[in-house]
């Protein structure tokens, strides 16, 4: 792993000679290296001793978007409040800026350090009585004895036991998801169907299929399709199709790429040629790099959407629509035919279906595993839904802050609150959405805003991000998902009254 001086001086290449330049080039320069910056014990060091260097070589305005961006996510924080100790004293008289930020680092590190603590040991104390009343009644519970012993199986596979032997660490890894998928189904079958009319999730609604297809249609009024489907009297068959047997796989592969996106909810130009090249069978001699581009400018022109090197989920859709008929007419013209997309009906459709599900579909990923069986498997459970029903205070003061939930809203609170990266914000968020568009909201901006079921979604989804030493070694997944809602509760709640004082 490159030190972070090792990591500013390779990318200097993108820095423009204004601040402004160098502010929108950081995300983009560090984003492989930022994502594992609470995993090396090396990082700390490596921040603090480069950031004076940063800030004496590009100025305030970079180096504040750099500390802001790169600032090391660490729970030792006796290690950051030494570390800002130790800096402060070597800063000079003309890095008064930078003192500034250091100095509320400490203040937010001693402020969890304090929370931590105290929620560490609500979570703690429980958890250990629970496990002593569970070790005492094994026996008169077969299925909790199940239990038990299957998280002690889990808990004798040491990590990284068979250093340089990859067959018996890839054994060992199968053979801990294995257990815990037992542990997961186990619990699911003792605790019966989740009520989710009487739970905190009460007012979540399962979408029915009048309510997908005035979804659906809500979509496609923003796909040209009379642009480029010849003859028009086939659209609606092209959308029967698309809604029957593709919008809700394309839904899920838009979700996972546009939630790893830095222009959520929109999917950046770059990414979605990423996207494209990272498909197997979807670009080749047929269909190139010119063709994606002129598929996207060609939808760009008429879109409602003029945000620069970005596509939403319709123009998304229209793309996907134009490259499989701009492939598949030249498939025809290499068999003898003219090279343009032909005027029979079922030849059109059928080019449209060969694309997506034998081409396109198969060969790229989608969410449908983080957004639907994580839901069903973690969220929607009584332990997560007891934690909801007891916060129900900081919930709604929390929701009254918020007010109608906007992205950069819960953004900037949680940043600061649980000190979460934003990607991982962003990412809860966009799995925490429905196909439900409020009537206070466009359509448009219901990918911005949560609702308040949303929100408790969404709170559980981030919780999971959330790293808590002493909690994150349990088997349980979902007593680690509870336990780890609490925390982030918790923190929201110490962050509430700091505001307040």
């Amino acid at each position: 792993q490159m030190c972070i001086r090792d990591r500013v001086v390779s990318t200097q290449s993108t820095w423009g000679p204004r601040g402004d330049e160098s502010v929108s080039a950081l995300d983009f320069s560090m984003s492989g290296f930022k994502l594992e910056k609470g995993e090396s014990a090396d990082y700390p060091e490596a921040f603090f001793t480069t950031i004076g260097f940063i800030f004496n070589r590009h100025g305030n305005e970079y180096g504040k978007a750099f500390y802001r961006t790169l600032f090391p996510i660490s729970e030792n924080f006796d290690d950051i409040i030494r570390r800002i100790d130790e800096l402060i004293p070597l800063l000079g008289p003309d890095q008064n800026f930078l003192r500034r930020l250091l100095l509320e680092s400490r203040e937010t590190a001693a402020l969890r350090k304090v929370t931590h603590e105290k929620v560490r040991g609500m979570v703690q104390a429980p958890r250990e009585a629970q496990e002593s009343i569970d070790a005492a009644n094994l026996s008169f519970d077969p299925v909790e004895s199940k239990v038990f012993h299957a998280q002690s199986m889990l808990s004798s596979i040491r990590p990284n036991a068979n250093e340089g032997n990859e067959d018996d660490n890839r054994m060992e890894e199968e053979s801990k998801l294995s257990l815990l998928d037992e542990i997961t189904n186990l619990k699911k079958s003792s605790a019966g169907a989740f009520d989710l009319v009487h739970s905190a999730f009460r007012e979540w609604r399962v979408p029915s299929e009048v309510d997908f297809v005035l979804f659906f249609e809500a979509e496609m009024s923003n796909v040209a399709l009379a642009d480029f489907i010849f003859p028009t009297s086939i659209i609606p068959n092209v959308k029967e199709i698309l809604l029957q047997r593709y919008y809700i796989e394309i839904l899920h592969v838009f979700l996972y790429y546009q939630s790893k996106s830095s222009t959520y909810p929109l999917l950046s130009f770059a990414d979605l040629v990423a996207l494209l090249k990272s498909a197997k069978r979807v670009l080749d001699r047929n269909l190139t790099n010119v063709d994606v581009d002129k598929a996207y400018l060609e939808t760009k022109s008429r879109a409602k959407t003029k945000q620069q090197n970005a596509v939403n989920r319709a123009e998304f859709i229209e793309i996907l629509l134009r490259l499989a008929l701009r492939k598949h007419s030249r498939l025809a013209e290499g068999q003898g035919g003219s090279g343009r997309a032909s005027p029979k009906s079922k030849a059109l459709l059928g080019s449209i279906e060969s694309f997506l599900a034998a081409e396109f579909l198969p060969n790229v990923r989608n969410a449908d595993a983080k957004y639907n069986e994580f839901r069903r498997d973690y969220i929607h459970t009584p332990l997560v839904s007891e934690v909801l029903e007891s916060h129900q205070d900081i919930i709604g003061v929390l929701l009254a802050k918020l007010g109608t939930c906007e992205l950069n809203d819960v953004a900037s609170f949680f940043e600061s609150a649980a000190f979460c990266e934003r990607s991982l914000i962003i990412k809860a968020f966009a799995y925490s959405k429905t196909v439900f568009v409020p009537e206070t909201l466009t359509f448009e901006k219901h990918f911005t805003h949560l609702t308040p079921s949303e929100f408790r979604e969404f709170l559980a989804r981030l919780s999971a991000k959330v790293s808590v030493p002493g909690i994150d070694e349990s088997p349980d997944q979902q007593q680690l998902l509870s336990d780890k809602l609490i925390y982030l509760l918790e923190l929201s709640r110490a962050a509430l009254q700091n505001i307040q004082e």
